[in-house]
């Protein structure tokens, strides 16, 4: 790809990404005319039609993409997000197997390919679609009781359900699910009052938010007394895979281990506020034996359970 070519590429990334669509589609359409960029500027045209709510006109631009790049897996892989998104979990499937095959020793594509068998199994059994994280434990965590014991109660919020992922479920079906562009949240405070809620369950979502002491505060303060805060992240050793910041994924502020999760909440909570229920790594279909350079296959985090208790009337020394 020659500078000019790839200034116009990252000319229009930065377009699509700043929300210049119309910028964005006159830049694309120009890649796709020339011969070396074809591929590129068919998807970039892609993200702008699934951008407009053109999903049909999307997928076709993307099918154009893999027949100009057919050793590249990823317009195959968008292909299959989109599908997915939009409930099509066979054609999905047939896209990740597809793009697996052009590279078998990429984690990312592998993981993608199981993601999309755990989130059609998800459907068929529960008839719920959650977010591409949350899906995968999620049917362990259902049969396991997990989901019934500190999420049953009625008033429940999921916080940053979509993950970025589109039309998704709550975690439970009577969930209120608060995310970007929810009214009167800013994406700290919640529109609720305090102790109104029986349990704030966010899944990773917190490895995204700069402030997580302002975040955890006021998850809690909208808990009630015997409410849970039910809290997934990634695993720093398990998805990471490094000792420190910067984080693999640029989107990750921060690095959580079960130490330093706990260690969040405690810097954010009151003593005797409340009481830590469930700590646990959730390695579920893990793939120990992927070298650290490819993308990690399975489950990858960490789950939290906090119960908010009545303070005693003592205090500590």
């Amino acid at each position: 790809m020659t500078v000019d070519a790839r200034a116009m590429v990252e000319q229009a990334v930065a377009d699509l990404h700043a929300g210049r669509l119309d910028e964005a589609e006159v830049a694309a359409e120009a890649l796709a005319e020339l011969a070396q960029t074809r591929a590129t500027g068919l998807r970039l045209l892609a993200q702008v039609r699934t951008r407009r709510g053109e999903p049909r006109e999307a997928l076709e631009l993307l099918t154009l993409a893999a027949q100009a790049a057919p050793a590249d897996p990823g317009p195959l892989l968008e292909a299959a997000a989109l599908l997915q998104r939009h409930g099509r979990h066979d054609e999905a499937l047939d896209h990740y197997r597809r793009a697996h095959l052009l590279d078998p020793a990429d984690g990312y594509a592998r993981e993608l390919l199981t993601q999309g068998h755990q989130e059609r199994a998800l459907h068929l059994l529960t008839g719920q679609r959650l977010g591409r994280e949350s899906s995968k434990g999620h049917a362990a965590r259902v049969y396991s009781g997990f989901v019934r014991t500190w999420l049953s109660g009625r008033h429940v919020l999921d916080v940053g359900y979509r993950g970025g992922y589109g039309d998704t479920d709550t975690v439970v079906p009577h969930a209120i699910g608060v995310d970007t562009g929810y009214p009167g949240y800013d994406g700290v405070h919640l529109p609720f009052p305090d102790e109104s809620q029986d349990a704030v369950h966010s899944s990773h979502c917190l490895e995204h938010i700069p402030d997580t002491t302002a975040v955890i505060r006021e998850w809690f303060r909208v808990l009630r007394v015997g409410g849970y805060l039910v809290t997934i992240v990634p695993h720093q050793y398990l998805y990471e895979r490094r000792r420190a910041l910067p984080a693999r994924n640029p989107e990750h502020c921060h690095l959580f281990t079960p130490a330093t999760l706990l260690a969040a909440f405690e810097r954010a909570l009151p003593p005797n506020a409340y009481r830590v229920r469930h700590l646990a790594d959730n390695d579920l279909f893990y793939d120990y034996a992927l070298p650290n350079d490819t993308h990690p296959v399975g489950c990858y985090e960490i789950e939290l359970v906090i119960e908010r208790i009545a303070q005693p009337a003592w205090t500590l020394d």
